[in-house]
């Protein structure tokens, strides 16, 4: 069983944290650079956990072939990047802005991918995948893809073995196509579809302090103890992985995962790295997470 996960908008992003400003009004940072993308950072969580995924990738130009040595560096068998290059355009970088009360996110769009090379590489990947593989789709894509694009992906699969953490829009057409597949989704995404009447059979709504999950009919509350962020990004990435690791690699039940899953992802927002965690500050926040049930 292989888990692929897909990251058509990998990027660089740059975090500036402000932690000061001097007397002649000159801001005094620390920055950092990692490989922007939900599919990049659900990949490293999973590896911190101990798998090795398969990431499907989009980059470009040379930002592009950058963030394809990070990959390397990071995934524990290159042969699992499965990455298309375009040698025109620019790969994107984020900038991310953090002081004491906000973060700003600066993002550019990617450029668009060659549609005939990109059908190439999708049907290439979908004679690698078998019946028994896990498929998380993430993310956003750039100009001109969709999600009926990847059907060659996730025809091959079971839908409960299809983990969907897309954005805004590609949540609304991932129901049509994979309305048994898992969502992961924050509060206001679950509003947008639960009011055009969209309640997927697995829904997790996630937030800083509650985690809300419907699953076949139940109902699982999650509370979180509320701390104070060093640095929230990547968290809900981390949350994914860590379900996914719990749930598919574990068999763990859904309390168990939640709880665990949500912990790390708190645990996660004590760190300045991105995606990244220390296990024992999330076994802390584990023993203060509490659990109501319903049906």
């Amino acid at each position: 069983m292989n888990i692929w996960i897909t990251g058509f908008n990998l990027s660089i992003d740059t975090v500036v944290k402000i932690e000061n400003r001097d007397k002649y009004e000159r801001l005094h940072a620390k920055q950092w650079k990692s490989i922007g993308s939900k599919g990049a950072n659900v990949m490293r969580s999973l590896v911190a956990l101990g798998q090795c995924p398969h990431l499907i990738g989009l980059t470009w130009g040379s930002t592009g072939l950058f963030i394809h040595q990070l990959l390397q560096k990071t995934c524990l068998n290159p042969l699992h990047l499965h990455i298309l290059h375009h040698t025109y355009g620019e790969s994107r970088i984020n900038i991310i802005k953090i002081d004491e009360n906000s973060e700003v996110l600066i993002s550019a769009e990617s450029p668009k991918t060659n549609k005939e090379l990109f059908e190439k590489h999708i049907k290439h990947i979908s004679s690698l995948i078998s019946r028994e593989d896990i498929l998380v789709l993430t993310g956003s894509f750039p100009k001109g893809l969709e999600i009926k694009d990847l059907i060659p992906l996730f025809s091959k699969l079971p839908e409960k073995h299809i983990w969907i953490d897309l954005k805004g829009p590609y949540l609304i057409d991932a129901y049509k196509y994979i309305p048994n597949g898992i969502f992961k989704v924050n509060h206001i995404e679950s509003h947008d579809l639960t009011s055009r009447g969209i309640l997927p059979n697995t829904l997790i709504v996630t937030s800083a302090t509650r985690t809300i999950a419907y699953i076949n009919g139940r109902h699982l509350v999650v509370n979180i103890p509320e701390v104070k962020p060093v640095n929230t990004i990547g968290a809900g990435d981390v949350f994914m992985a860590s379900l996914i690791y719990e749930k598919v690699i574990l068999s763990q039940d859904w309390e168990i995962a939640l709880k665990n899953s949500a912990a790390r992802a708190t645990a996660s927002t004590q760190t300045l790295g991105v995606s990244e965690w220390d296990e024992n500050t999330a076994m802390k926040t584990l023993k203060s997470i509490t659990v109501f049930r319903s049906s």
